[in-house]
């Protein structure tokens, strides 16, 4: 145990220089590349680009599992582990009380585009909230990218919101780079800013404010309450508790941070590719192998003919759509003794058991998302239901009335949200996504980790 303990501290220590050299490093490599004119750049340097831009995502990715995610985890659970021991009484609040209303990128990101609602539903004119409210997202992303921008959209309204997405459009939907990223699909942003408009939803400033009074409240009483000797062990354990929740948050949503350049550069090799006649749309490009698009980047460079690659890219699409039924198993290697204790329990026929990880009750309609293009579905006081949830899927737990997983734990994002929202959530129910139906009733008990279905 003890060495074990001495190699997470290496570790530790080597995430926390890596990763201060890795957030210097991964904004100047995502400004020049931002920055540059890719007309004028040869497409093998398009190709190395990509390369770099992926790198230093996977180098933020590799510091992330190295020091804050693991080191939050365990800073959580040992603050826990003493304030659950040592400290509580009956009356006290939980433990999860400490860390909530911590501020972090996406909280940050809530804001911002809480603001803009205000901002909108505030101004003199009345066209534009009422233009917002009254037209599906999907169209208003459509005006905003067309020139000129129409009205009431333009002006200072699309200066706005373009100034929100070059600040959080990085926040990925997941870690695959083939899909868009919110700066180029903010639907969901849209639709949150509607539900903002009219008054629904989950003040981030409110919500915040109440549970930093809570904690404040609750830290205050229990230091006057125990001796000198628990109350420095008490402190220090909370504030690494909350740094490191906060550093962690932080982390997982700039991951995504080279990704928008990322497929900016991916978009214009495509579109040379189409010109080529290699493959029939620039999307395409995601479907063909490293060593294709290499040789296809060469032939470019030297003005040769492009072969088509529009068969393989067909076939391996629907070799794609097929695996995607596939239900992954919870652990590797499946008879491993992990994969018994995490293996989410035996369903029964109206009735699915999981993890509770923030407690509650409700019944309500559910809303299964399995990516962004499912977003528009959600409505608000719908009940989440995906495999796991993301940063970029914070706007839509101002709308969730509960949570409810395929996967994930107590410190999961999801888990973290839903008690940052005060909704119930269920976690590692490992069928949650095929045994619910879109606007089939569910009850949701996050205290027994339960799902009843209607």
């Amino acid at each position: 145990m003890l060495v074990h303990g001495a190699t997470a501290g290496k570790l530790y220590e080597y995430g926390k220089v890596r990763g201060e050299e890795v957030r210097t490093k991964c904004p100047a490599v995502v400004t020049r590349w931002r920055q540059m004119d890719l007309a004028s750049v040869k497409a093998p340097e398009l190709l190395a680009g990509v390369r770099e831009l992926y790198e230093i995502s996977a180098e933020y990715l590799n510091v992330s599992v190295d020091r804050p995610i693991p080191q939050s985890n365990f800073s959580e659970l040992f603050f826990s582990l003493f304030y659950n021991a040592l400290i509580k009484r009956k009356a006290d609040p939980v433990a999860a009380t400490f860390l909530l209303g911590l501020e972090n990128l996406p909280l940050r990101a809530e804001k911002s585009l809480f603001d803009l609602a205000q901002w909108a539903a505030k101004r003199a004119q009345p066209e534009l909230a009422n233009y917002l409210q009254q037209t599906p997202a999907q169209a208003v992303w459509a005006a905003l990218q067309a020139d000129p921008v129409p009205a009431p959209l333009s002006g200072e309204f699309a200066a706005r919101f373009a100034a929100h997405l070059a600040e959080f459009g990085h926040l990925t939907y997941d870690l695959d780079f083939m899909n868009p990223v919110p700066a180029e699909q903010p639907v969901p942003m849209l639709d949150t800013l509607k539900v903002y408009l009219a008054g629904q939803g989950n003040n981030p400033y409110t919500r915040q404010g109440a549970q930093e009074r809570a904690r404040q409240q609750a830290e205050q009483a229990i230091s006057q309450r125990i001796g000198s000797l628990r109350r420095k062990w008490f402190q220090k354990l909370l504030t690494s508790a909350q740094e490191c929740a906060s550093e962690r948050e932080n982390s997982i949503a700039n991951i995504g941070l080279p990704y928008p350049q990322l497929r900016r550069l991916l978009r214009e090799l495509g579109l040379r590719l189409v010109a080529g006649g290699a493959i029939a749309q620039p999307e395409d490009i995601y479907w063909l192998e490293a060593q294709e698009v290499d040789a296809l980047a060469a032939a470019l460079e030297m003005n040769e003919p492009l072969g088509s690659h529009a068969s393989s890219v067909e076939t391996r699409k629907a070799d794609w759509q097929r695996a995607r039924k596939a239900a992954p198993p919870t652990v590797l290697p499946e008879n491993h003794l992990l994969a018994k204790m995490f293996s989410p329990k035996k369903p029964q026929i109206n009735l699915l058991k999981g993890k509770g990880t923030s407690a509650g009750q409700v019944t309500a309609p559910a809303c299964v998302l399995r990516g962004p293009d499912d977003f528009g579905q959600m409505h608000p006081g719908d009940v989440l239901v995906a495999v796991a949830t993301t940063p970029a899927w914070t706007p839509l737990f101002a709308m969730a009335s509960a949570v409810v997983t395929d996967i994930g734990g107590p410190l999961s994002h999801s888990s973290i949200l839903a008690r940052e929202y005060g909704i119930p959530a269920v976690m590692a129910t490992g069928v949650a996504t095929r045994r619910i139906h879109n606007g089939q009733m569910v009850s949701v008990d996050g205290t027994s980790g339960t799902v009843t279905l209607a």
